[in-house]
């Protein structure tokens, strides 16, 4: 069973313990660390692209799934190491799930229902820049369930009804984004990444979340 929580509540919180953890890391501006990028917040939205890997004999069974859209949200901070490689950390909301269609050997036709569901999400992601706005990005990702639901023939039915209770998810991320300075306290931040899950959905299951994320938003400095 999910444990029910206001995401947006979650979120907020998060976020602002994120931003004053970045706030004291700020160091005096000297000589010795004017050619590192300055740590930096984003806060980014966007579309999800998710889908579930199938299981084992999908095929056989006459079942695929395809990918749905929804949202995502993010916060996160930028901690730089040295003037090529930095940490961002940060904290999202996500939709993800899949669209799943049964195909039926004895009538023409096709069955089709959709799986939704909401995460909140913790990537840790290594920042390696080869250039002053453009990103690398690679690392872990801990997701923890917040909602799920199936919508099949106009009708909606919790996952606790239908007996799927999610796991919480473990994922690499890999991608890149670039920022765009629009002015000398902020630039645009655009970011594009694909999520690959490492674990299965829920218990009994052979299926993993995976899926595109694509953000805009604002990047702020703190030190210069």
């Amino acid at each position: 069973m999910i444990k029910r929580s206001n995401p947006f509540i979650v979120f907020t919180i998060l976020t602002s313990f994120l931003f004053a953890t970045a706030k004291a890391q700020v160091p005096e501006t000297t000589r010795a660390n004017s050619d590192r990028p300055p740590v930096s917040v984003s806060l980014q939205a966007g579309l999800s692209l998710a889908t579930v890997s199938p299981e084992a004999n999908a095929d056989a069974s006459g079942v695929d799934y395809g990918y749905q859209s929804g949202l995502n949200v993010r916060a996160s901070v930028f901690l730089p190491f040295s003037g090529l490689l930095g940490t961002q950390l940060g904290v999202g909301w996500v939709q993800k799930g899949s669209v799943i269609n049964v195909r039926f050997s004895d009538i023409d036709g096709v069955f089709s229902s959709n799986l939704r569901t909401e995460f909140l999400q913790f990537p840790l992601l290594l920042s390696l820049m080869p250039t002053s706005n453009l990103r690398i990005l690679v690392g872990p990702v801990i997701s923890f369930p917040l909602s799920c639901n199936i919508e099949s023939m106009g009708a909606t039915v919790d996952c606790d009804e239908a007996d799927l209770e999610l796991n919480t998810d473990i994922s690499i991320m890999a991608g890149a984004g670039v920022s765009i300075p629009l002015s000398n306290s902020y630039s645009l931040a655009l970011d594009a990444v694909y999520d690959l899950g490492l674990t299965a959905i829920a218990e009994d299951s052979e299926s993993n979340n995976r899926g595109f994320l694509f953000t805009a938003g604002i990047r702020l400095p703190l030190n210069r």
